[in-house]
């Protein structure tokens, strides 16, 4: 198997990949990219916060049986909004790709409940693919964990029930109720 390694490094990643030659040729990639390489991952970003860069090993492969697949482990930490405080939360996504390689037209060799397929026509932007992968992990809504977030808790919101006011009807029950007694 070969290997393209950059440790800490942006510059030894390849820009455009084509997965399927990179499968048949048993390649895995390693290394990190920054954030602004994933406009639709930095679109989400807080304003004004600091990023880290995303880290990518993703290994390429082919099987005895012919599948070409595409596994490995994808990691970003991206500081977003808080939908519950509006504070900064750091949100870490991680994607663990596993998935048959095809060409268009070309049946699955052999999948299973675990492994994803995946067309592939010709060569294409390494960041899409990973930026692809991250927003599959996404959470809908970004928000600190319980017990971590300072907005007060949606039970200390709602006010108990011995205090809430009285509705601006029951003056007109009781007396309806007194005119039917009389």
């Amino acid at each position: 198997m070969r290997s393209y390694h950059a440790p800490l490094m942006s510059g030894w990643l390849p820009v455009q990949i084509d997965p399927i030659r990179l499968a048949d040729e048993g390649v895995r990639l390693a290394g990190e990219l920054p954030l602004d390489e994933f406009p639709r991952l930095r679109e989400l970003v807080r304003a004004g916060s600091g990023t880290e860069p995303v880290t990518i090993e993703l290994t390429f492969d082919r099987t005895v049986q012919g599948m070409r697949l595409m596994r490995g482990r994808l990691h970003a930490r991206l500081p977003m909004t808080c939908q519950r405080c509006l504070e900064t939360v750091v949100v870490a996504l991680e994607a663990k790709p596993f998935a048959e390689l095809l060409r268009p037209g070309e049946p699955p060799v052999g999948l299973s409940d675990d492994v994803e397929a995946l067309v592939v026509e010709g060569a294409q932007p390494l960041s899409e693919l990973v930026e692809d992968e991250l927003l599959l992990v996404m959470p809908m809504v970004p928000m600190h964990d319980e017990g971590e977030c300072t907005a007060p808790a949606a039970a200390d919101k709602a006010a108990p029930a011995a205090e809430k006011k009285p509705s601006p009807f029951s003056k007109l029950r009781e007396r309806r109720a007194k005119d039917r007694q009389t």
